[in-house]
């Protein structure tokens, strides 16, 4: 064969070549600057009922616009079972690809959260645990457990070791809340100079919390310490109680959730300690999860945030700013 020939074909399989490599590599750019599929995610939140959830809202719409994908908060109508289930069984019906849901009240729940885990592709779980975390991709939340372990140490502390201590709670059912009353009274077992009265709840309720609070101090007027367990939901009505009695700074006050009532509390020197935990890693982490799973990572069945322990001195240092409750999303 002519020497041109061979040169000629030689050439022209370069250039084949060439075209085939430079064609996968376009269709390769092309690609990956398409958009991946947004994902439909919704959010099922109380912050209309707990302001406090305002912060979760807001972590899960920041991370929602980092990680690209369509984020719905819905609202639930109340804390009462049946509008905790009509809530549930709506976001069911709009099809998302993943639902972010709380267990506030996780017996009350528990069905209706299984059944919602076969129609839709991934559920998370955030604030309060399921009772059986099965169905679901992951449980984000804080640690209640070991944040009632430290509120319980904390409050020791500030009573020297000693004296007579009351603890208030919202109500039963509350699952959260319950798990962080039982870790904190079996940590005072500790305590044994420390005498922990009774657990009495006050229903949310600020006047009954202040009932409360009032009675105990006209028992024990030597009260040394009190935990209040909900700043939001009533244990506002104990520190003013403790106001009223004159005793502000000799019984000491430990409150459970950074709302703005018990911040200002703190900054005026009201109560010595909130125990909070940080909102917008929870809301963000559980936006985060969804994704994840539903890109179908493998994830552990639990996923704790942090928390701080904000008192007088730390309350305005801004690493602890995302423990203080925000008053809108």
């Amino acid at each position: 064969m002519h020497p041109y020939w061979r040169s000629w074909r030689t050439r022209s399989a370069l250039l084949v070549g060439l075209a085939l490599v430079a064609a996968a590599a376009l269709f390769a750019a092309t690609a990956a600057s398409s958009p991946a599929k947004r994902y439909r995610i919704i959010m099922l939140s109380a912050s209309n009922v707990i302001p406090g959830w305002h912060g979760y809202d807001r972590g899960a719409k920041e991370a929602a616009q980092k990680l690209g994908v369509d984020l719905t908060i819905a609202q639930w109508a109340s804390l009462e079972p049946k509008d905790l289930i009509a809530g549930i069984n709506a976001v069911v019906a709009q099809h998302p690809d993943a639902a972010l849901f709380s267990a506030v009240n996780d017996k009350a729940e528990q069905n209706t959260l299984a059944q919602a885990a076969k129609r839709i592709k991934k559920i998370v779980i955030f604030d309060s645990p399921a009772v059986d975390p099965t169905p679901f991709a992951t449980y984000v939340g804080s640690n209640a457990a070991a944040e009632g372990r430290v509120t319980a140490d904390v409050l020791a502390k500030l009573v020297g070791g000693k004296g007579t201590v009351l603890e208030t709670d919202a109500a039963p059912g509350f699952s959260t809340l319950e798990i962080n009353m039982r870790a904190f009274r079996a940590e005072m077992k500790k305590y044994s100079k420390i005498t922990l009265l009774p657990l009495q709840y006050d229903g949310g309720d600020v006047a009954k919390n202040a009932a409360i609070v009032r009675a105990t101090l006209a028992r024990y007027p030597n009260l040394a310490g009190i935990y209040l367990g909900t700043s939001g939901l009533g244990g506002e009505g104990g520190v003013g109680a403790v106001k009223a009695a004159g005793k502000i700074g000799k019984v000491k006050l430990v409150t459970l959730d950074g709302l703005p009532a018990a911040i200002t509390d703190l900054q005026k020197g009201y109560q010595q300690a909130v125990v909070s935990v940080k909102l917008r890693d929870l809301g963000g982490g559980a936006v985060n999860a969804a994704v994840r799973a539903l890109n179908g990572k493998n994830l552990p069945k639990t996923t704790y945030v942090g928390y701080c322990i904000l008192t007088k001195q730390n309350v305005n240092d801004p690493k602890n700013s995302q423990c203080i409750y925000i008053s809108k999303s």
